[in-house]
C-alpha cells in the first residue's frame, strides 16, 4: 500500500463517480509485486462520504477487500465499465515501476456501478447436475483474496454440467460456505436455490448463476 487519503476528485474521476469536480473522494493507491519486482500499481477512487469512517478507509480493509465491504454496506455493485490504452508512463510511474526510459504502460481504468438486476428462479426438477470442475474459491477483483458473501460465509464457484432433455451446458456457479468433500469431478451433485442473473460489461454480456446451496446427490456413507 502506497497511500490512503481524501483528496478532491479531478476532472475526469468526477465524471467517472458521477460527483461534481473537486468533490471529496477517498484515494487508495497499492503497487503489486512479482518475484519482487514492481509489476502494477493500482489507483482507486471512491466518494468520500459513501467510505468516511469505514474499514474502506483502512490499510486492511479485511476479507473479501473493498467491494465486499460496500456489499455489506448494501452497495450491489453490477455494472462494469473499462477502458484499455498504451500510453507512455508518468515520471512517478516510471519511479514506481522501475522502468527504463522508453518502456509504455498499459492503462486499465475500470469503473463500477451500482445497479437493480434481474434475478430469474430456475426450475430445477427437470434438470440433473455433475460436476465438471471441483469447488474453487470467489478471489476479490482488486486483492486477489478470497470474498464472502454478505453473511461472511467464503464464496465458492462450481463448474456444472446441466443435462436436460437432448440438452447440456456447463455453468459456473457462485455458491455461499465451504463446499462438501465429496462434490468431486463427475459426480452428480443437487442443486438447490439456483438464480439467474443477466449482467452486461462494455459490449458484453452474459448470465451469471448462484445457489443457496449445492451437495452430493448421493449423500456419504457413514463410517462403522
Amino acid at each position: 500500500m502506497l497511500e490512503i487519503t481524501p483528496a478532491p476528485a479531478p476532472a475526469e474521476i468526477a465524471r467517472l463517480l458521477q460527483v461534481p469536480e473537486g468533490s471529496q473522494v477517498l484515494v487508495r493507491r497499492r503497487r503489486y509485486l512479482a518475484d519482487g519486482q514492481p509489476m502494477e500499481l493500482a489507483t482507486s477512487y471512491l466518494p468520500w462520504e459513501l467510505v468516511q469512517g469505514t474499514k474502506i478507509t483502512e490499510p486492511n480493509t479485511g476479507p473479501g477487500g473493498i467491494y465486499a465491504r460496500l456489499e455489506e454496506m448494501g452497495h450491489q455493485l453490477k455494472r462494469f465499465t473499462e477502458d484499455v490504452r498504451a500510453r507512455m508512463p508518468l515520471p512517478e510511474e516510471a519511479r514506481a515501476l522501475q522502468l527504463p526510459p522508453g518502456v509504455p504502460v498499459f492503462l486499465l481504468v475500470r469503473a463500477s456501478r451500482e445497479e437493480e438486476s434481474v434475478k430469474l428462479p430456475v426450475d430445477t426438477s427437470a434438470i440433473a447436475f455433475l460436476c465438471a470442475l471441483e469447488p474453487q474459491p470467489v478471489l476479490d477483483f482488486e486483492t486477489r483474496r478470497p470474498r464472502a458473501d454478505e453473511n461472511g460465509e467464503p464464496l465458492y464457484v462450481i463448474q456444472l454440467i446441466a443435462l436436460a432433455e437432448g440438452a447440456a451446458e456447463i455453468l459456473a456457479v457462485k455458491v455461499p460456505g465451504m463446499p462438501s468433500p465429496a462434490i468431486r469431478q463427475g459426480h452428480p451433485v443437487k442443486v438447490t436455490g439456483l438464480v439467474a442473473q443477466p449482467w452486461t460489461m462494455n459490449d458484453r454480456s452474459g448470465v451469471a448463476f448462484r445457489a443457496a446451496r449445492i451437495e452430493p446427490a448421493v449423500p456419504q456413507a457413514k463410517a462403522s
